[in-house]
């Protein structure tokens, strides 16, 4: 049973103040399951929001999407500026039916009013036996993705202006005068390749262009470790009809000099998108070379040496590899094998 009303008693005004949250906000993580004694609450949590219009849905994540269950029931009750409350109420065991039943994410924007309301949310048991829920949130639909860390930690702009950031990485100190400089690819989304171009991040987070030229949705970067390969930037550069027939790896040189270290070009893979990443071989244990992650035509790892030379290292061939990889890392040997 569901249960949205409005009632005209007030609450009393707790001792301590709730906090003012901002939305979306989340209300739990997964508890998991727990013996109980029939009727027992077993959270309970208040705040304030300061409602301005912003359409709130009760869901898993944050962004309204996502069923909840709670084993067994929930109760919101929010006090309105005005003092008058609203209350919402389910069920999801339905009347202790024999189990519970997950639900869509509830429209609940109609228990707020305009200014701070606050809000006390409690889940309680009906059947005994064992209590447990899913993360529950206020989501707010449409919500950016979150970024979330450890307690102790805090998250702040470094360097705005970007466009698209999708590769990243740390200069080396043999990379000339931009040694300990970060370096962004920004892609254009297979738009206009004006677009597309590589950020010089300083220490300061200034931004500057370091390259513009020679690039058509780049993805993935990497400084060379040295030997044959240098300390130069290697930039995963993709191929598109009409303007660049094949994908290549692209190497730039400190004073912005660019060059083609391979096109991706094999007869076992009809195209070639090198989204999937970019890692050089350090141990020795695979030649030394670079390795690139192919997500285009047939999904595979392609080994490139420092001359250009390339083959296809693997393939992901599998009903459970066959969309490629995303990322290419190799192990440092501390506890992870050099693979």
């Amino acid at each position: 049973m569901v249960l949205a009303l409005v009632s005209s008693h007030f609450v009393r005004e707790s001792q301590a103040a709730p906090p003012l949250i901002s939305l979306p906000y989340r209300i739990t993580d997964t508890i998991p399951a727990s013996g109980t004694a029939q009727g027992a609450t077993f959270f309970t949590d208040q705040f304030v929001v300061d409602y301005h219009g912003e359409t709130i849905m009760l869901s898993r994540f944050h962004d309204g999407l996502g069923q909840t269950a709670v084993d067994d029931a929930i109760e919101i009750i929010v006090t309105r500026p005005n003092g008058m409350n609203t209350v919402f109420n389910h069920d999801y065991s339905h009347g202790c039916a024999g189990q519970i039943f997950p639900h869509v994410p509830f429209y609940i924007t109609h228990l707020f009013g305009t200014g701070e309301s606050v809000v006390s949310v409690r889940l309680y048991d009906i059947c005994g036996v064992v209590v447990n829920s899913t993360q529950l949130y206020l989501g707010v639909p449409g919500s950016p993705p979150l970024v979330e860390v450890p307690t102790g930690f805090s998250v702040e702009d470094f360097a705005t202006g970007l466009g698209n950031p999708v590769g990243i990485a740390v200069a080396p100190p043999e990379f000339g005068s931009y040694g300990g400089n970060l370096f962004v690819a920004n892609r254009n989304a297979f738009a206009d390749p004006t677009g597309d171009w590589i950020a010089r991040i300083d220490a300061t987070g200034g931004v500057s262009p370091f390259l513009t030229t020679d690039l058509y949705d780049p993805g993935n970067i990497a400084f060379g470790p040295g030997g044959g390969f240098g300390y130069d930037l290697y930039i995963g550069n993709n191929g598109a009809p009409g303007f660049q027939p094949n994908s290549n790896v692209l190497k730039v040189q400190a004073n912005g000099t660019s060059s083609v270290l391979a096109v991706l070009a094999l007869p076992e893979i009809s195209s070639t998108n090198p989204s999937g990443g970019l890692a050089f071989d350090t141990s020795g244990s695979y030649g030394n070379d670079l390795f690139v992650g192919n997500t285009g035509g047939r999904a595979a790892i392609i080994q490139v040496t420092e001359v250009g030379d390339l083959a296809p290292f693997f393939f992901f061939d599998s009903p459970q590899t066959s969309t490629g990889p995303v990322a290419l890392v190799f192990g440092n040997g501390n506890g992870f094998q050099q693979h």
